[in-house]
C-alpha cells in the first residue's frame, strides 16, 4: 500500500523489490521493500487437516475475504480506443484483451516455510491500519507457535516459526476502461457510478451479472486522486462482454450512461438499496453507495455526442 497519504494505491510486483525500489503505479512515489507484504499464489489449492472436525450446524459468519484490483499487463492487446465528448466533457474509452486483474485476500495468513501449514489471521491488509503499521515497523512478520502436524508425515513438523503472507490470484481477461476528463476524485461518487454502469450494462446487453465485474483504477494527478472505471469479464480468458461497451460512434456507451442514470434517478431510496446499487457482492461498501451522487455525476454527460478522433491501435 503506497505510504503517500493522498494516494494509498495498492501496488503489485512479481519480482523481489530491489534496493532502488519501484515507482508507485498511481502517484510515482518510490516504494521500498518495507512498503510491501510478501504474497503466495496457491496454484495447487489447499489441503485440510487429516482428522476433519465435525462441521457445526450454526449459521456461518459472513466475512469479506478478497478484493479485486486492476494491475494491467504489458502483453495485453488493445482492441479499440476512442475519444469522445459527451455534452462537452471528454471521455476516453478503451477495450483490451489479455489484460490482468489481481484478486487479493483481505486478511493475512501465517505459513510454515517447511511443510506449508497455515492459518488465517484476523488482521487485515487494507489501508493504513494497525496491521500495516506493525509491518512497516518490522513487527509480527514472524509468529512463534508450537509444533504442528505435517502434511507429509504422521509426525509433527520441527519448524515452530510461521511467516506472515497474504494470498493472491492473477487472471487475464477482457477489459473496458472508461476515463473521464472531469472531477473524479470523490470515491463514493465514483464507486456508486461504477455500479450503476455495471448493472445497466448487464441489463441493457442481456449479460448475466456474474459474468462481468468492475473496479476503480486510481491515478494521482497533481494533488488529487482521479479514478477510472474498469469493466472486466469475470471469466479467465474473457468472453467478449466488456468489449461490447466500446464502439466507434460512442452510442453504446451513451446508451449505458442513460440506462445507468434512469436506474439511480428513478429509485426512491436513501442513499441506496438493492433495487439500484446494492448487491450481495458489494456488501462491504454499502455505506459508500449513494444513488444521488451517481445521478449527479452521470447527468453531466447527457447531451450531444462528439467523436474527437479514433485512437484505434
Amino acid at each position: 500500500v503506497c505510504p503517500n497519504e493522498d494516494c494509498k494505491a495498492v501496488n503489485f510486483s512479481v519480482t523481489p523489490i530491489s534496493a532502488e525500489g519501484v515507482t508507485c503505479s498511481s502517484c510515482g512515489k518510490i516504494l521500498h521493500k518495507i512498503d510491501f507484504v510478501e504474497s503466495i499464489e496457491p496454484r495447487s489449492g489447499f489441503v485440510t487437516e487429516r482428522e476433519a472436525k465435525e462441521v457445526p450446524l450454526s449459521k456461518q459468519e459472513k466475512n469479506y475475504k478478497s478484493e479485486d484490483y486492476y494491475i494491467g499487463n504489458k502483453e495485453s492487446r488493445t482492441i479499440d480506443k476512442f475519444e469522445f465528448k459527451f455534452n462537452g466533457i471528454k471521455i476516453l474509452v478503451e477495450s483490451t484483451t489479455n489484460d490482468s486483474l489481481l484478486v487479493k485476500s483481505s486478511n493475512f495468513f501465517y505459513v510454515c516455510p517447511v511443510c506449508g501449514f497455515a492459518y488465517a489471521s484476523d488482521e487485515t491488509i487494507s489501508g493504513d491500519n494497525e496491521a500495516n503499521k506493525k509491518i512497516k515497523n518490522g513487527a509480527h512478520l514472524i509468529k512463534t507457535v508450537g509444533k504442528h502436524e505435517s502434511l507429509f508425515s504422521q509426525s509433527r513438523c520441527s519448524c515452530q516459526e510461521l511467516k506472515k503472507y497474504t494470498l493472491h490470484h492473477v487472471f487475464n481477461t477482457d477489459v473496458a476502461k472508461i476515463s473521464f476528463q472531469c472531477n473524479t476524485s470523490d470515491y463514493d461518487t465514483m464507486v456508486s457510478t461504477m455500479y450503476s454502469i455495471l448493472y445497466a450494462m448487464a441489463d441493457t446487453l442481456n449479460i448475466e451479472r456474474r459474468d462481468i465485474k468492475a473496479c476503480l483504477s486510481p491515478k494521482l494527478l497533481g494533488n488529487e486522486l482521479s479514478y477510472s472505471i474498469i469493466i472486466y469479464d469475470s471469466v479467465p480468458g474473457g468472453a467478449g462482454h466488456s468489449r461490447r461497451l466500446v464502439t466507434s460512434d460512442g452510442k453504446m456507451l451513451y446508451q449505458i450512461f442513460q440506462a445507468a442514470l434512469r436506474r439511480v434517478d428513478t429509485c426512491k431510496c436513501t442513499p441506496s438499496c438493492y433495487s439500484c446499487l446494492r448487491s450481495y457482492d458489494n456488501q462491504k461498501i454499502h455505506d459508500n453507495l449513494d444513488r444521488k451522487k451517481a445521478a449527479m455525476f452521470l447527468q453531466q454527460f447527457i447531451g450531444k455526442i462528439d467523436i474527437l478522433h479514433d485512437k484505434f491501435v
